[in-house]
C-alpha cells in the first residue's frame, strides 16, 4: 500500500500536457489514482467518484468535449451489487427456534417464500437419489458436497453443481432445501451474498453441522422455513470524452479505473485484517496511459473521430462497458475499432514481452502491429476477441479490438500492488506503440470484422483445489510456468518457487492452462498426488497434498 499527498492535484490542476508520452505524467497519474486515500477505487465508492473526478477533469484540461447527446462526462449506470438479509428470515425445526446466522444462513441461490412440512433427507441430493422418494409437498434436506466415489470426468460430475441439484430438488415438487455437511474434509458452502446469482424458486438455507443432529434429520422432522433476500442495487460511472473532427468512423480507446477496494470477491490476499487494494497496475497503469495517449492524438491531424473511456465496474464483471451496449448508448455502426489497456505497467525489464489479444479480429491487426511497433518490445499475440476486460462487449458487438497487457504478477489482486513497482519507461514504450498504430489506422478504410474460434469456448474443467500459484499467462512453453506463490499454500508447502514449471499432475500431463486445469479437476481436499516440474533445465519431482 502506498500513501502520498496528490489529492490537492483534484482540484489545482496543475498536471502538466506536454504533446508527447510522458513518464513523468505517467507517474503523476499512477500515484494519484493508486493512493490510500482512494480506498481501492472500488466501483459505488467514495474512492470511485475521487477517481471519477480527477479523470473528468483531465479531460476537460485537455480540452476533450462530451459524447454526442451527453452533458457531462459522466454515464451513470446501476449494478446488482449483492443481496443481504431481510426481515421474513426464520426456521423452526420440531418447534426448536435455529438461529439465523450463527445457526444457519440462506444461501445465495435461494428464492424468497414460505415453506411448512415435513423434511425428507435426499443424501446428495442426485437424480438417483429421488429413486423410491416421495419429496413433494415436503422439504429437501441434501448433502453440499459430492460422494468422493464420483469420476470428476464423468457427465454426472459435471451435471451436479449444487445450483443443479437445488434445482433439480424443484423440479421433484420439493417446497424447499436444507443444505448440511456432513462429509468429513469438505467446506461448508459460503454466502456469497456479493455474487449476482438469479436465485432458484424456492427457499434455501445453509444449517450448520451443530444445530442439528443426524438422527434428528433422518426421523423427519417438522420444518418452517421462510427467507427473504433483499437484493442491494448501486451505481458506477464511466468517464467518456470526445474528439470530434468530425467524422463519419470513431474509434474507441479505453482502460478501466476501479479495482477491489479493501478486497472483494477476486483478491488473492489471505490475511486475517482487511487492507485496501491500489490497483497501481490494475489499471491505474492503463489509465495514466489513456490520459497521457489523449493530448497526443489531440495534436495529430487525423480524420477519425476518438471516444475516450475509462469504465468503471470492471472487476465486477464489466458492468460499466456491458451498459453502454445494454442501453445503446454508443453507436456501433460508426465504431472502427477498440483498443483497451488493461495492466500495462509491469513490462518485464528483461524479457520486454507484451501481450497483445484479439489480432484474429481483424486481418489488418498483425501487419499494422509489426509496423507499429518499437524496437525493444517482443510482441505475444493471441486471436481470442473474448476475455475478462472491457474489450470483450466490443468484440461481441462485432466490433474488431486489441488488448494490451503485460502479464500477471504475484502483486495481481494483491494489496502490494503499488505505483513505485510499476515499469513507467516501458508504459510510455506501451503508448508509442499504440500512437503508431493509431497513426497508420486513421487513413485506411473501416476494418472488416472476424469472429475469432475462441478458445475459451469450449468447456472449463471444473476443479474445487488449487496449488496457491499465480500462472504465468505470458509463458508460451510446454507446461504451466509459475509467476508467484501464496505463502503457506499447497506450492509454498511443497517449496515451488516463480519461474518453476509444472509438466505433470498426478497422471495428467500439463501442457498449457487447460490441461493444467484438467489435472486440478481430478482432485480433492485431502487428496495426495506426485507432481513434476522443470526448474533449471532439471526435471523435479515433489509429493503434495491438497488442502
Amino acid at each position: 500500500m502506498f500513501r502520498s499527498a496528490l489529492l490537492f492535484l483534484l482540484c489545482t490542476g496543475v498536471l502538466s500536457t506536454n504533446a508527447q508520452i510522458s513518464e513523468t505524467e505517467l507517474k503523476e497519474h499512477v500515484y494519484f489514482l493508486a493512493d490510500d486515500s482512494l480506498e481501492g477505487r472500488l466501483t459505488g465508492s467514495k474512492g470511485e467518484e475521487i477517481a471519477y473526478k480527477y479523470i473528468s477533469n483531465r479531460f476537460s484540461e485537455a480540452g476533450l468535449s462530451y459524447y454526442p447527446s451527453s452533458e457531462s462526462y459522466l454515464h451513470n449506470f446501476k449494478f446488482r451489487a449483492g443481496k443481504k438479509f431481510g426481515g421474513e428470515n426464520l426456521l423452526l425445526i420440531n418447534g426448536r427456534k435455529i438461529v439465523l446466522d450463527e445457526d444457519y444462513y440462506p444461501l445465495v441461490y435461494s428464492g424468497d417464500g414460505i415453506a411448512v412440512g415435513r423434511a425428507a433427507y435426499l443424501n446428495h441430493g442426485l437424480e438417483k437419489d429421488y429413486e423410491g422418494s416421495q419429496v413433494e409437498g415436503q422439504i429437501a434436506i441434501i448433502e453440499s458436497a459430492l460422494p468422493k466415489d464420483i469420476d470428476p470426468h464423468t457427465d454426472e460430475w459435471q451435471k451436479a453443481s449444487l445450483r443443479k441439484r437445488l434445482e433439480l430438488a424443484e423440479e421433484n415438487g420439493a417446497l424447499a432445501v436444507i443444505v448440511i455437511n456432513t462429509m468429513e474434509n469438505e467446506r461448508d458452502p459460503e454466502k456469497n451474498y456479493e455474487m449476482n446469482i438469479y436465485p432458484v424458486g424456492i427457499p434455501v438455507v445453509f444449517l450448520k453441522d451443530h444445530a442439528i443432529q443426524e438422527e434428528e434429520i433422518r426421523k423427519k422432522p417438522k420444518v418452517e422455513l421462510a427467507t427473504e433476500m433483499i437484493q442491494i442495487y448501486k451505481s458506477g460511472n464511466n468517464v467518456i470524452g470526445f474528439i470530434d473532427n468530425p467524422s463519419d468512423k470513431m474509434v474507441v480507446i479505453g482502460a478501466h479505473y476501479d479495482h477491489l477496494g479493501w478486497g472483494i470477491e477476486g483478491s488473492r490476499y489471505r490475511g486475517e485484517d482487511p487492507m485496501i487494494h491500489n490497483g497501481a497496475d490494475d489499471n491505474a497503469s492503463g489509465v495514466a496511459l489513456l490520459l497521457d495517449l489523449i493530448q497526443e492524438v489531440k495534436n495529430k491531424p487525423l480524420d477519425y473521430d476518438y471516444c475516450f473511456i475509462a469504465f468503471s465496474g470492471e472487476e465486477l464483471g464489466l458492468y460499466g462497458s456491458k451498459s453502454l451496449f445494454d442501453e445503446s448508448f454508443l453507436d456501433t455502426s460508426i465504431i472502427n475499432y477498440m483498443l483497451n489497456m488493461d495492466m500495462v505497467g509491469r513490462l518485464d525489464y528483461d524479457e520486454r514481452d507484451l501481450a497483445v489479444n484479439g489480432v484474429g479480429t481483424s486481418e489488418v491487426w498483425i501487419k499494422q502491429l509489426e509496423k507499429s511497433n518499437t524496437p525493444d518490445l517482443k510482441l505475444t499475440t493471441k486471436e481470442s476477441g473474448q476475455g475478462p476486460s472491457d474489450h470483450a462487449p466490443f468484440y461481441f458487438n462485432n466490433i474488431p479490438v486489441l488488448h494490451f497487457f503485460t502479464g500477471t504478477h504475484e502483486d495481481y489482486h494483491h494489496p502490494d500492488d503499488d505505483a513505485h513497482k510499476l515499469n513507467y519507461p516501458g508504459m510510455v514504450e506501451i503508448g508509442e506503440l499504440i500512437l503508431n498504430l493509431i497513426e497508420e489506422l486513421d487513413k485506411k478504410e473501416k476494418l472488416k470484422f472476424i469472429k475469432t474460434n475462441d478458445e475459451s469456448s469450449g468447456a472449463v474443467p471444473r476443479f474445487t483445489v488449487t496449488l496457491g500459484v499465480m500462472p504465468d499467462y505470458m509463458f508460451g512453453g510446454k507446461g504451466m510456468r509459475i509467476d508467484g506463490v501464496t505463502k503457506d499454500k499447497v506450492a509454498s508447502v511443497a517449496g515451488l518457487q516463480k519461474g518453476d514449471i509444472v509438466t505433470r499432475l498426478g497422471n495428467q500431463k500439463v501442457v498449457d492452462m487447460m490441461t493444467y486445469m484438467e489435472g486440478l479437476s481430478q482432485f480433492r481436499i485431502g487428496d495426495s498426488t506426485k507432481l513434476q516440474y522443470e526448474r533449471d533445465g532439471k526435471t523435479k519431482e515433489v509429493e503434495i497434498t491438497f488442502k
